[in-house]
């Protein structure tokens, strides 16, 4: 005789049974629970998951059967049910509300409350809405049997990176750290020079799962400069979509040179600390503004799913004569289909857009010393014009 396996509730699912059609494994229930929200996202719908978390020291395999057939009798044909993790089961309510969900609860609760399996209840609902409150009328139910999960619900998109990114993250970020020294000498004494004020400026942007992060940044604009316009204009490149955003090394607010170290990416340099801290990455898409989050819509927010980066594909493929549209779906095309080869295609790919960056700078300076020679010019005739004769 074979060696008998001890049963546990994660392999009721692996077992033909008449009242487990369509009950599904964690990663088809999981990959399931990212397919309904890009249809949420696209029909502006929504839905809702309960989870159960089963009492493993009560469960037997007869108990634990007739506690999903009840599950299924109160679901819907549209539901679904699977495992979330090792001890807690989902089901999935397309298009559901949250009184929907909490009536879908009590029902379940009713009907199961004689297994005693159940050691809590929880909700979320996408598009995520906080404060969800549960209804508990049940005055022998402890409050913490329930509790809601909105908080956590941008978790199970999440992507965790992969052992090599952090690898390939570490490695080359030190390798940056030691090769940019002369910078960080020779920067940070410059800035001292030119402006008065702090040599580096802490920036709060949206990371992995929208968790804000604190970024470091070589300071690049004046104190009394206007970074309220700054961001107006990038917020006005969002609502738009389909303008391309441009570029501005010349904004009247930056220090001397501090357009220079924008077009070449040098003021981003210390964020390579960020990278060897884990909030960022070297490859993804670049860390937004809080208040550029709160204008995205919901398929936007598919960019928070992987750590965000010091260079990316829309980096690499156009950045300032990309559209708003054209670089989240750049974004996240690159976050569904991750590997190394990408990832190192695009590092490298950054060294010569950084240089077609300087000639471009100095392409711009040279034309603004020209236009402002012709207009100095132009000046001086008039004036030599006036002279000769006077009214």
């Amino acid at each position: 005789m074979g060696k008998k396996t001890r049963w546990t509730p994660l392999n009721a699912f692996q077992v033909t049974h008449t009242h487990q059609e369509g009950a599904l494994r964690r990663d088809a229930f999981h990959q399931l629970i990212r397919y309904e929200r890009m249809r949420a996202d696209r029909t502006k719908s929504r839905f809702c998951l309960v989870f159960i978390e089963i009492d493993f020291d009560a469960v037997t395999l007869y108990t634990f059967r007739r506690f999903l057939a009840t599950i299924f009798i109160n679901m819907r044909i549209t539901d679904y049910a699977g495992w979330h993790s090792d001890s807690k089961i989902g089901i999935l309510l397309p298009d559901t509300t949250i009184s929907g969900a909490q009536a879908f609860i009590k029902n379940v609760h009713d009907s199961t409350a004689d297994f005693k399996l159940v050691k809590s209840v929880g909700l979320s609902m996408y598009p995520r809405i906080s404060n969800i409150t549960m209804v508990v009328d049940d005055d022998e139910e402890e409050p913490e049997y329930y509790s809601t999960y909105d908080a956590k619900l941008a978790d199970m998109f999440c992507k965790k990176p992969p052992r090599w990114k952090r690898y390939l993250d570490v490695f080359v970020s030190v390798l940056g750290l030691v090769v940019s020294f002369p910078l960080f000498l020779f920067i940070p004494l410059y800035i001292i020079c030119v402006s008065s004020g702090p040599i580096f400026q802490h920036e709060e942007r949206v990371g992995l799962g929208g968790r804000i992060i604190k970024i470091l940044k070589f300071r690049t604009m004046k104190l009394d400069g206007n970074k309220e316009e700054a961001n107006n204009d990038l917020l006005s490149f969002i609502r738009d979509g389909n303008t391309p955003m441009g570029t501005d090394y010349w904004d009247p607010h930056l220090i001397p040179g501090g357009g220079f170290f924008r077009a070449m990416g040098l003021d981003e340099i210390p964020q390579l600390f960020n990278v060897l801290g884990g909030d960022m990455s070297l490859v993804g898409p670049r860390p937004c503004l809080p208040d550029e989050a709160e204008l995205y819509l919901h398929w936007h927010k598919k960019r928070f799913d992987i750590v965000p980066g010091l260079t990316g594909s829309w980096q690499v493929g156009g950045k300032h004569t990309l559209t708003f549209k054209e670089m989240i779906r750049l974004d996240i095309r690159y976050g569904e289909n991750l590997s190394f080869w990408k990832d190192l295609g695009i590092i490298l790919k950054t060294v010569p857009v950084m240089i077609g960056h300087f000639v471009s700078y100095v392409h711009q300076k040279a034309k603004r010393r020209h236009s402002a020679e012709s207009k100095l010019n132009e000046t001086n005739e008039n004036v030599r014009s006036n002279n000769v004769n006077p009214n």
